[in-house]
């Protein structure tokens, strides 16, 4: 009777997922280039903003971090969504919804790392993502940015599991 319940359970959580991550990729799939090249320098921005915050130090940022470089959820990292979730919000209710929006790429990716019935969901988005790479160079040269090459680059890393024309 408990498997039955927690596997409902389950199929509910993944189901509420899958929505969250389907109205994301729609809003993806209904910009133009030019505005899927924003949404990935904003997702680069929020990651490196990450990276800073964990060096050298425990804590959400690199908990987070390290679900993303490994593509996998341990028991070192199984709260990196709840922390990210909790981070967007803080974003969002301080009125920069620019980070939250970088922030909401990674909350989608490690979810899917946490229930492979996302998974699909989530590679769709980094399809959708995949069609602003032509024009992250127009969209950075807004950036003030020291380094546009080594930003561009950073923009078009693609975590584990999510770009299928590497497999």
């Amino acid at each position: 009777m408990m498997g039955w319940l927690r596997r409902r359970a389950q199929m509910s959580i993944a189901k509420s997922m899958r929505a969250d991550l389907q109205r994301y990729t729609n809003y993806l799939r209904g910009g133009t280039s030019s505005e899927v090249a924003e949404v990935l320098a904003l997702a680069t921005t929020a990651r490196l903003v990450l990276r800073e915050q964990a060096e050298g130090a425990p804590g959400p940022s690199r908990t987070i971090l390290d679900a993303l470089y490994s593509g996998e959820m341990t028991d070192e990292n199984y709260l990196a969504p709840i922390s990210l979730g909790s981070m967007i919000k803080t974003a969002q209710k301080q009125g920069n919804l620019r980070f939250a929006n970088g922030l909401m790429v990674w909350f989608h990716t490690i979810r899917a790392y946490s229930n492979v019935d996302v998974r699909v969901d989530a590679q769709e988005m980094w399809a959708q993502l995949k069609r602003g790479f032509p024009k992250l160079r127009e969209v950075i040269a807004e950036y003030a940015i020291h380094d546009k090459d080594s930003f561009e680059e950073q923009c078009r890393w693609i975590p584990y599991a999510m770009d299928l024309s590497q497999e």
